[in-house]
């Protein structure tokens, strides 16, 4: 059977392999696990999409010039914005899983840690 999908898809001009748990590492299979979650975050936080927007650009600008922990950082975006605790994790999580934070996959994300920002989404970083 795999050698059938195998000539189906380089009939294809698309290139096959077979993949297994073994060929990824195990940090980035949980991290793509957390992140899966953070996809959509409508049913997470309670704040209007443009609301969204204004909270990542300034995420963005704390987390890129902080050494605190993703956890601190967020919590106190909570408790100064006013937001239900967890909603700017939630955010945080969300720009990661949509690729407008870039991050190195291969190290663990843990909220009790210093994010490192490896690239973010040209939009965010304009001014508030």
């Amino acid at each position: 059977r795999l050698k059938i999908e195998r000539f189906f898809w380089e009939a294809h001009g698309v290139e096959w392999q077979v993949v297994t748990e073994l060929d990824i590492p195990r940090v980035f299979a949980r991290n793509v696990e957390l992140l899966h979650n953070y996809q959509d975050i409508s049913d997470r936080v309670s704040i209007p999409a443009t609301d969204v927007e204004n909270l990542a650009r300034l995420l963005t600008k704390v987390v890129d010039g902080s050494t605190a922990p993703l956890r601190d950082i967020t919590r106190q975006c909570d408790r100064t914005l006013n937001l239900t605790a967890g909603t700017s994790l939630a955010v945080a999580l969300h720009l990661i899983a949509i690729r407008r934070w870039k991050i190195d996959m291969n190290s663990e994300i843990h909220a009790g840690r210093r994010l490192m920002l490896l690239g973010v989404d040209k939009v965010l970083e304009g001014e508030n």
